[in-house]
């Protein structure tokens, strides 16, 4: 990658960098060369691919003893598994499948969202040189980055008028796109000892199924924050609580300083509301909410504008709308409310942007086919299955195979019905694209073989669901048009002369008439 570069980009090894006299408007000192962090992060990225086998064997998933046959009591973060397009499905699916885990075998969870306080700002420079060369970063890359953060200066701007500089000495830079990758790095060795976990955003889970575990695993890490110079910001951290069935709620009193945390009932993490309710009706509302904010942003410029061809129109609605509706569905226990909750806003818009109202009496069925777009119901189908055959092909030490084909060594299930899990869906999805369930993960093995399978399996659903729509809206128009001649049922009330036609009309006359005495 090096011999690739400039000449005068190779001199930014050997030490001959030197800093652009320009400063921006509040008097920080400009690179001279603006894509050198791209090439830094590809350096970073082939460095973590090529040392993935060492990684596994230093990260461990905590999270995962109890599948194994152990107690929980660890951290779960963002970063436990290896890094992935898919990253953020995977630890969203494990921390649901946690928590159905946990419903469906009556085991209690406490679950800790953390959050620092200016966590980039307190980063000791020095100490960070030294994790970089810890971590096996050559001495040249070293000084290359430190060439960015020596001799730094910062001044204020006051009404117009700017103040004296003075020097930056700590912390990393802000804006710059290394700064998530170093602290990582900081982050990373100052928890290796305590959590061996890893967030570049500053926000970790630390999940246990006691009260007292949950307390003594916040307060071990507020003991290794605040001697690496880092805070826990009490006011962002928050404690979820999630009751076993068969037990009442208690709220739980858990504290970092002597300041009790809060509690919340909800939290977003990731993107996704998670709720101890386990359930996604707070999920699917926060998602309509957002994806209506994103469509009536486009209300003037693309679907109102007379000059935009009707396809660009819909290439923007799937690249916008869509996928913040949708975000994360592939983790989702669906229920049939869900379902219709968001196919409702999905039709809404498909009309909005043909200009058909209500009146036009245009069923949905007729308006995909103009547009040649799929109902919500087929694309939750066909998310789910390939996220399936995904997590199917993973290895067996991840983290959301294990949950998602495991049970907790703790607590049992109770009598009668329980609640629907992701298994439970799973197994509707098979059976609507006739996938036999006992198959299954031996045909997901094959990733090209699964996707036209489960291809074939959506595109037969939908076919289906068309025929059923047209044939009973046949039967309705049909029915309407050639009413059926026929005496007229009347059923008469034994204490006044009224006559009803059905037998829920007696009843509830009779309950709001009752007898004279």
């Amino acid at each position: 990658m090096v011999r690739r570069w400039r000449k005068d980009q190779e001199n930014l090894f050997n030490g001959e960098l030197k800093m652009s006299a320009k400063r921006t408007a509040m008097g920080r000192y400009t690179p001279k060369y603006p894509r050198l962090s791209e090439r830094l992060l590809d350096w970073f990225t082939e460095q973590r691919s090529q040392d993935s086998t060492e990684d596994e064997a230093f990260y461990s998933d905590e999270t995962a003893e109890l599948v194994g046959g152990e107690e929980l009591d660890g951290e779960f973060d963002a970063h436990t598994e290896d890094e992935h397009p898919k990253q953020f499905l995977s630890n969203l699916s494990a921390f649901i499948q946690l928590q159905e885990k946990c419903q469906e075998q009556n085991v209690g969870l406490y679950t800790i969202f953390v959050d620092l306080t200016k966590a980039f700002d307190p980063v000791c420079r020095e100490g960070l040189w030294k994790i970089m060369a810890k971590f096996g970063c050559r001495a040249k890359l070293i000084a290359m980055i430190r060439q960015f953060h020596d001799g730094m200066y910062s001044r204020v701007q006051d009404d117009g008028e700017c103040l004296k500089p003075f020097p930056v000495t700590n912390g990393v830079k802000q804006g710059c796109v290394l700064d998530p990758t170093l602290f990582s790095m900081v982050f990373s060795a100052m928890l290796s000892d305590a959590f061996r976990d890893v967030d570049p955003e500053t926000s970790c889970l630390l999940m246990t199924v006691r009260s007292t575990l949950a307390q003594s695993q916040i307060r071990r890490k507020a003991w290794t924050c605040s001697h690496n110079g880092l805070t826990i910001s009490t006011k962002k951290t928050e404690v979820m609580h999630q009751p076993a069935p068969a037990t009442a709620y208690i709220e739980p009193i858990i504290t970092v300083n002597g300041q009790r945390l809060d509690l919340a009932d909800k939290f977003v993490y990731l993107g996704s509301t998670l709720s101890r309710s386990v359930n996604i009706d707070a999920e699917v509302a926060y998602r309509i909410a957002r994806a209506s904010v994103a469509f009536g942003r486009l209300k003037d410029k693309v679907c109102e504008r007379r000059g935009l061809k009707l396809e660009t129109k819909l290439s923007v609605y799937r690249a916008v709308v869509l996928p913040t509706l949708l975000y994360a569905c592939e983790t989702w226990t669906v229920y049939s409310r869900h379902a219709k909750q968001l196919n409702a806003f999905h039709m809404r818009c498909l009309r909005t942007l043909l200009r058909i109202r209500w009146q036009d009496k245009v069923p949905d069925t007729e308006v995909r086919q103009r547009v040649e777009s799929e109902s919500i119901h087929a694309i939750l189908l066909r998310c789910q299955l390939r996220w399936a055959g995904h997590v199917r092909r993973m290895d067996d030490s991840r983290l959301p195979k294990r949950l998602l084909f495991g049970e907790l060594t703790a607590g049992q299930r109770p009598l009668g019905r329980p609640k629907k899990r992701y298994k439970d869906s799973l197994k509707e999805s098979l059976k609507r694209c006739d996938i036999p369930s006992s198959t299954w993960e031996a045909i997901a093995e094959d990733r090209p073989a699964w996707r036209s399978l489960v291809r074939a399996g959506v595109l037969a659903v939908k076919v289906n669901c068309i025929r059923k729509k047209d044939q009973s809206r046949q039967r309705r128009k049909e029915r309407n048009s050639n009413p059926q001649p026929g005496p007229v049922p009347s059923i008469p009330c034994p204490h006044y002369f009224r006559h009803f036609r059905a037998k829920i009309g007696l009843i509830s006359h009779l309950r709001a008439h009752p007898a004279p005495h």
